[in-house]
């Protein structure tokens, strides 16, 4: 294994070749590359220390394309590559390729730190849905640090999905309306095992009491309107999966501007 992405870019590119035309429909929305490791916490430990060697390397390099690297209490860590456009990922598979021939002592000795380092490994992309989220106009990405988030995957009744995206809009008019500014994000996937899915990304609070109270207390500010906005929610999913974690600046690659 070169990098955590080289080997899967052949499984994307591969599955892609047969991908629906309906993937290209909105090729100015941010897509990401995500690949799902399941770890246990010395494995997590490990993989986290060659991300940041391979960042450590990339950025000698002047690597031009960004990760970011995001982990979970419950035993997942997701690497993702952004992009825009679907040709990117031939450019990015180009430029991988080239960059590991040509250093080839420093690919063997960077896939040495990837070995054993995660139980299982799975590829998808997710296309990130700006209409259906809230994000801060004035965000600045750190350099460094991490941040707390908390994970949700809502499964959707199969004809649902339309229905569902208007709740989806229902919730986010609430939080706006009343002043809730934390980072929503709404990501529908593109290519991925499952795809009558939404997936929901929380930034409210600093960590999980902090986020789980700061939550309840918003329900109890929305009322009625909660109360009937959840109602038809129910109506419409088949279940709900949740996740507490973090988003790491300090293993994240962002190339220079």
């Amino acid at each position: 294994m070169k990098t955590i992405y080289t080997g899967l870019l052949v499984l994307l590119i591969f599955t892609l070749t047969n991908f629906s035309l309906s993937a290209q429909e909105n090729p100015s929305k941010t897509k990401y590359m995500v690949w799902e490791a399941q770890v246990n916490p010395i494995q997590q430990e490990k993989l986290i220390h060659a991300i940041a060697s391979q960042n450590a390397f990339l950025k000698e390099q002047n690597y031009p394309f960004a990760s970011i690297t995001q982990y979970t209490n419950e035993g997942y860590l997701w690497y993702s590559v952004p992009f825009t456009n679907y040709a990117d990922i031939d450019k990015i598979e180009a430029m991988s390729e080239r960059l590991w021939k040509e250093h080839t002592e420093k690919s063997k000795e960077l896939q040495m730190l990837f070995d054993d380092a995660f139980n299982s490994i799975g590829a998808f992309i997710l296309e990130y849905q700006p209409e259906l989220s809230i994000r801060s106009a004035e965000r600045n990405i750190p350099a460094n640090g991490k941040k707390f988030r908390f994970y949700e995957k809502f499964y959707i009744k199969f004809g649902k999905e339309k229905e569902f995206e208007e709740l989806v809009k229902r919730y986010k008019e609430m939080r706006e309306t009343n002043g809730f500014k934390d980072d929503f994000l709404t990501l529908y996937p593109a290519f991925a095992p499952e795809m009558n899915v939404v997936y929901f990304i929380d930034e409210t609070g600093s960590n999980a009491a902090e986020h789980f109270s700061d939550i309840e207390k918003h329900w109890e500010i929305f009322g009625q309107e909660g109360e009937e906005l959840w109602k038809d929610v129910k109506q419409v999913i088949e279940k709900i999966e949740t996740r507490t974690g973090l988003i790491d600046y300090d293993v994240s690659y962002f190339p220079e501007e």
